[in-house]
């Protein structure tokens, strides 16, 4: 029997009904093209298999042994070191292992062009601060900014083995078809930098003016939804580099 390695993080769902709210949420079918990030022991791998076209990226040698039977293109690799460019999925799904949570988020942003959907099982701390109106840091703010995401189900610690700390939660990401300037990001991260200033200090700290921003002047960004911000700080980007490209006509 393989015994799951905590170098990788690894937890094994073995929940049956777990298993099958997730099918329903990537809703598999034969013409679509599914991509699984470590298929692990092939819980949910084994059905795709049967639905879709299915390609599944596993860093563990022992587990692509386990599943080399399977009707699928399997790859043995680590996610974080391959490109989706090039390819289109309708649907990503993935237990994410807890210690690659981050930068598999900030890949898929990066390569959000790659698919239509995620179906991905996270921390349900991650889950919930993903999914809030308000973002409590940066990094919150910049995948809300990415995607339109919802929090789909809560799944209890005992859905996996071994069994881990916390429980679970499965989020779906979509792409959003709005394309903000890389400028925004930066604002944002500025703000996020000191959470606990009011935007207006921050601003001012960094010689910004307040501009369309003056009815968040009070406010810290967190206490600010998140598409609301994105909104004004969108407003507040195209008006300061259109009077900066003003000023530099008018010094020709």
């Amino acid at each position: 029997m393989i015994q799951a390695k905590k170098t990788l993080s690894q937890n094994f769902l073995h929940d049956t009904s777990i298993r099958d709210k997730i099918l329903e949420a990537v809703s598999p079918s034969p013409e679509k093209s599914i991509l699984e990030i470590g298929p692990g022991l092939g819980k949910m791998t084994e059905p795709l298999s049967k639905m879709c076209q299915l390609t599944a990226v596993e860093k563990d040698r022992r587990l692509i042994a386990h599943l080399s039977h399977l009707p699928i293109k399997l790859l043995n690799q680590d996610i974080l070191t391959i490109s989706l460019e090039g390819s289109f999925y309708d649907t990503i799904v993935s237990n994410i292992p807890y210690n690659i949570t981050s930068p598999l988020l900030r890949k898929l942003q990066n390569e959000k062009q790659s698919f239509a959907k995620a179906i991905l099982m996270v921390q349900k701390e991650v889950a919930e601060a993903l999914s809030s109106p308000y973002a409590k840091r940066a990094f919150f703010a910049e995948m809300q900014l990415s995607f339109s995401i919802r929090l789909l189900f809560i799944v209890p610690k005992t859905a996996f083995r071994p069994i881990p700390k916390v429980d679970s939660a499965v989020i779906e990401l979509i792409p959003r078809k709005k394309t903000y300037a890389q400028n925004v990001f930066s604002l944002v991260q500025t703000l996020f930098r000191h959470p606990r200033k009011m935007i207006g200090s921050t601003l001012k700290k960094y010689s910004l003016e307040l501009g369309s921003l003056q009815s968040l002047e009070k406010k810290r960004p967190s206490e600010v939804p998140t598409e609301e911000l994105a909104s004004k700080l969108d407003s507040y980007d195209r008006r300061v580099h259109t009077a900066k490209l003003g000023k530099k006509k008018c010094s020709r």
